[in-house]
């Protein structure tokens, strides 16, 4: 009996302490008064529950610091307000700036996103988030997750900055079709109804068979579309691209198509023994997938094309340079079939023992 009056006057106390804020103790199995560093110390073990306002706050000890306005949280740490929720093994939470600073295997949620991470700090006023170590995030809405060491979100602009190591997967459940983003810093921004990633500095992107870089890249992820920028380069099978800007298209992630805009140009290799390509050049450049395979290559203003001939039939296997307004490729099992050469075509044919002058052609 003594010891229950005891611990009601210690939780009263501990309340009249937190009453401006509004920190209450619900309730405590125990407590324990000790001094440390000329500190007096209240300590509550066993199924400890505080509240405050629309907080509440469970675990299995927690000492109060009443100068530094601070409560640690220890042991099976809980706190939620109904909106999200935070477990950690430690929680240091400030009662009058309603900062806390988690510790250990944390990890917050709410309806559509989960985040884990080493170490966060979360603002229940202002919902700010920094989070270290290992930061893992997934959105179960989109199936979209990112890997990070540091991750800061502001609420302000919806933006959340991720850096070192960062890593964007907007996963396929087939497995076939997920889509990868790496880079060195990665901007993630929900702008009204449309989801936009930004990376930056050493961006690799893979997807099946398709393998890119660059310096900036914008993902724009409800309308499937990636803008690659500043050094461009990609590569699909056998194909490689470049251009000034490349936009790659997807379809439920499904790859269908990529525009080089720009000095663009597409490269396909023709005959490996002898180092030779076929080459597709212009202003823009069309590049269409089917069933995973390239199926139509189109060269717009000012395209040229340098291809070798493959056939077994032909006695003299050469080369032959094109320029006209639009020059389209038609691809069959992912090689090259046949060629439409339209307004203002010039073609020149090259036997077998001239084929290097129609490459110097195609560099001029």
């Amino acid at each position: 009996m003594i010891r229950t009056v005891f611990l009601v006057a210690v939780m009263a106390f501990f309340t009249q302490q937190a009453s401006e804020k509004g920190l209450q103790l619900v309730h405590a199995d125990r407590h324990i008064g000790k001094k440390v560093n000329g500190e007096e110390l209240r300590i509550f073990e066993g199924n400890v529950y505080f509240e405050q306002d629309s907080l509440q706050m469970w675990c299995d000890r927690a000492v109060p610091h009443e100068q530094k306005k601070r409560i640690d949280f220890e042991g099976q740490v809980k706190v939620t307000d109904g909106h999200r929720t935070i477990r950690a093994k430690r929680i240091e939470y400030f009662w009058e700036t309603r900062q806390a600073n988690c510790f250990s295997d944390v990890q917050i949620k709410s309806k559509n996103d989960s985040l884990f991470a080493d170490y966060l700090e979360y603002n229940f006023k202002s919902g700010r988030v920094q989070a270290k170590g290992d930061v893992f995030i997934f959105n179960r809405e989109n199936l979209t997750r990112i890997w990070g060491q540091i991750v800061q979100y502001n609420p302000d602009n919806k933006t959340s900055l991720v850096r070192q190591n960062a890593h964007l997967m907007k996963w396929d459940s087939t497995g076939n079709d997920t889509l990868n983003i790496y880079a060195d810093i990665l901007k993630y921004v929900k702008k009204d109804s449309q989801r936009i990633a930004n990376a930056y500095d050493s961006v690799r992107i893979y997807q099946g068979k398709l393998k890119a870089t660059c310096d900036t890249a914008i993902y724009y992820l409800d309308d499937e579309v990636a803008v690659l920028r500043s050094h461009p380069l990609a590569w699909y099978e056998d194909s490689e691209l470049r251009s000034d800007i490349m936009t790659v298209y997807f379809d439920s992630l499904k790859l269908r198509s990529i525009l080089l805009e720009g000095n663009a140009m597409a490269k396909s290799l023709a005959d490996s023994a002898n180092g030779e390509y076929d080459i597709l050049k212009g202003k823009k450049i069309y590049f269409y997938i089917h069933n995973k395979k390239p199926r139509r290559i189109v060269a717009i203003d000012n395209a040229s094309s340098l291809y070798f001939i493959e056939d077994s039939t032909a006695e003299d296997k050469g080369a032959n340079f094109a320029t006209a307004d639009t020059i389209k490729i038609f691809m069959k099992e992912g090689k090259l079939d046949s060629i439409a050469i339209l307004g203002g075509a010039r073609g020149t044919y090259y036997p077998q023992q001239f084929k290097k002058e129609a490459a110097v052609e195609d560099k001029q």
